[in-house]
Formats: structure tokens, C-alpha cells, sequence
């Protein structure tokens, strides 16, 4: 029987509607918030990134979101850059930022996320955001895991007890999506390409997700029957077909991680392309609705509502971001207490922790 394959477009389409409709909700005139507000920022001229770039432009003009690109020269240095996200900050119209990666070889998205204010990191990949990720918590996803994580919920399966295998441990979605999945109770094990006999890891997981960026790495009789497979990978591979005429011509065809000669073992599978792609720049417009009523509201609870469906997936595992915001309140009230009899060097830093904190509430 051949695998039912779990449609990132059509999925992507009806998160759409429904982010389009959201903002149509709030920016009634009995309502009265503006437009969410999102920018960013392009350095350098990669093609693929400006198809990116071009795909979010598209889904922000169609569900209502105020799209504004900045285009950098590849020469940009990191002074440059900081000062574009440092107004960006500042800007009361704009609620989401993302940097598109990579970046040119010369700047270093280390040395520059940390800069972007969280509350309006809509690609959740700022050490804050990734730090109440890693604590249960979660505000503002990376786009590409919360992505995937829906589509595991029109699986309609109990992650909980399941074994998952995620093969690469970036920061934008193997670190990230290992601990949603831990939240709901799999059983997770991150792996690089270089792990020993790859293919015993991927025959035990009920569930594989390939993010390593390696051409046809998962093998599909290394799959266990029944078992879910999500694949991450995007490659554009040059090959022969004949036309209709029957004459071969050079085209280029976009594979994945995982060679798809036969999913037959697979119960579910992603295509390539049309899988978790469409899903990622889907999120991109959740994220940045959820962040700008956040801040309309002034209220970060609100992003526990919207960034994706967390609440439609089992909670037991997870604590809402409500509670974490009430949890940063009260840190920030119990360290305020204490600042009377602090001494000066004392206070400081206690008062930028409190800053910190405020920002998000």
C-alpha cells in the first residue's frame, strides 16, 4: 500500500485562510489594531534566498500583512547590519524581523540574532526564544519545526511513547524540533550524518525527520513499516528526461534527504518538493499575527495562541506561555524587592535583568 502523503501546500493554504482571517478579526474598526507589521532584511545575492524572500512577500500580501524587504549589498558589514536591525526595533509599525540565512561568509548569524529584539523574532531562533523552547515554554517557534509539527498532527497519531529520529542538529530545526518532540513525549534521538550505522537508528524510529542537507542520505529500505517520514531537504539536481516528443532534454528536479525510489514501508511521507517547505513560510505570517497582537496587547501570553497548534497537540508535556509570562512577573517584582539593599554594581545588573523581562510584558 503506498504511503499517504501529507500535502504541505494544501495544508499551508488553509493555515493561510485561517491566519488571513485572524487579522481580518482584529482589524476591525470595533477592534481597531492595525496590520501586522513584518520586515526583513536580505543580504547579498543569493538566488535562493531571494526566491525565499519572494515566497514570504507573496503569503504576507495575501492573508494581510504589511511586508517590508530590505535589500543589503553582499559587501555589508556587521555595523551596517546592526544598525538597519537597532531601527528596525525601534519601529512601532513593525512587529516581526527576519534575517534570511545564510548570511555572506563575512558576517556571522551568531554575532547578529542576539540583536534582534524576541518579542519580534518571528524565525524563534533567538537565544531567548530558543531558552523558553528548551524549557517548556515556547513563544515564538522556528518556523521550519512548528511547520513539521503540524504536519505530524494531521497524522492524527499519539506521539507520546513514539520513537523519533532527527538526522542534523541545526539550530533552526534539528535543536528546535527535538524538543517539541520531547514536550510531547517521544522518545527523541538527534543525530549527525557522521553517527554510527545510520541505518539501525532510522529501522528503530517510528517516526524520521531528514534535515541534514545530504542528497538521498536515508535509504527507503532502511525505513520501519509504518513509520512517518518527514523530509527537510531541498536539492536541485540536474538530470535527462524525454518530452513529449520523445527528445531527452537537460532538466533540474528538486530531491530531498531521503531517496524516494519506493516509500512502500512508509505509512506517511512528505513530498519533495511541496512537503515541509510550503509549511515554514506558512509560519512565518503565524508567527508574525501572533507577535503583533502580542504587542498590540502588550500581553506575550497572547503568543501561546497562534504561533501554531500547539493547543490541538496533547499539553500535559508543555507549560503555556501564560504561565511563563506570570512566572517572569513574578521574578521581576521578587528582584525588585531586593534592589534596595543591593550595592551599586549589584543594582545594575539586576536592572537590566528587570528591563529584559518588562520588554516581553
Amino acid at each position: 500500500m503506498p504511503p499517504k502523503i501529507l500535502d504541505g501546500k494544501q495544508y499551508a493554504a488553509d493555515l493561510n485562510a485561517e491566519t488571513k482571517h485572524e487579522i481580518e478579526q482584529i482589524t476591525r474598526p470595533e477592534i481597531g489594531y492595525r496590520k501586522p507589521g513584518l520586515a526583513v532584511i536580505l543580504v547579498g545575492d543569493d538566488p535562493a534566498s531571494h526566491t525565499f524572500v519572494n515566497q514570504k512577500r507573496k503569503i504576507c500580501a495575501e492573508v494581510g500583512i504589511q511586508c517590508e524587504v530590505h535589500e543589503l549589498p553582499v559587501a555589508t558589514d556587521q555595523d551596517r547590519l546592526l544598525t538597519l536591525i537597532d531601527r528596525l526595533n525601534k519601529a512601532t509599525h513593525v512587529d516581526g524581523i527576519l534575517l534570511q540565512l545564510p548570511l555572506p561568509k563575512h558576517l556571522c548569524k551568531d554575532n547578529i540574532i542576539p540583536y534582534i529584539d524576541p518579542s519580534k523574532d518571528v524565525d524563534g531562533i533567538h537565544p531567548y526564544n530558543m531558552g523558553l523552547l528548551a524549557t517548556g515554554n515556547a513563544r515564538l517557534v522556528a518556523c521550519t519545526p512548528a511547520g513539521i509539527m503540524h504536519l505530524l498532527y494531521k497524522t492524527e497519531q499519539e506521539l507520546t511513547g513514539k520513537k523519533a529520529l532527527v538526522i542534523g542538529y541545526s539550530d533552526i530545526v534539528g535543536k528546535p524540533l527535538s524538543m517539541l518532540l520531547m514536550q510531547q513525549g517521544a522518545t527523541v534521538t538527534c543525530c549527525s550524518v557522521t553517527v554510527k550505522n545510520l541505518a539501525f537508528e532510522v529501522q528503530q524510529a517510528d517516526i524520521v525527520i531528514a534535515a541534514a542537507g545530504v542528497l538521498g542520505l536515508v535509504k527507503d529500505f532502511w525505513l520501519k513499516p509504518g513509520s512517518t517520514v518527514i523530509d527537510v531537504g531541498i536539492h536541485h539536481v540536474d538530470t535527462v528526461k524525454k518530452d513529449d516528443q520523445g527528445i531527452e532534454r537537460k532538466v533540474t528536479v528538486i530531491k530531498g534527504d531521503v531517496d524516494t525510489s519506493s516509500y512502500s514501508l512508509a505509512n506517511f511521507m512528505t513530498p519533495v518538493p511541496g512537503g515541509v517547505g510550503p509549511m515554514t513560510v506558512s509560519m512565518v505570517a503565524k508567527n508574525t499575527q501572533a507577535a503583533s497582537v502580542a504587542r498590540q496587547q502588550n500581553n506575550n501570553a497572547m503568543l501561546d495562541r497562534g504561533i501554531f497548534p500547539m493547543h490541538r497537540l496533547k499539553r500535559k508535556h508543555l507549560v503555556s506561555a501564560a504561565a511563563a509570562a506570570a512566572a517572569a512577573d513574578s521574578t521581576a517584582q521578587s528582584t525588585l524587592s531586593h534592589q534596595n539593599g543591593a550595592t551599586s554594581g549589584q543594582t545594575a545588573v539586576k536592572r537590566v535583568k528587570i528591563d529584559y523581562i518588562q520588554s516581553f510584558n
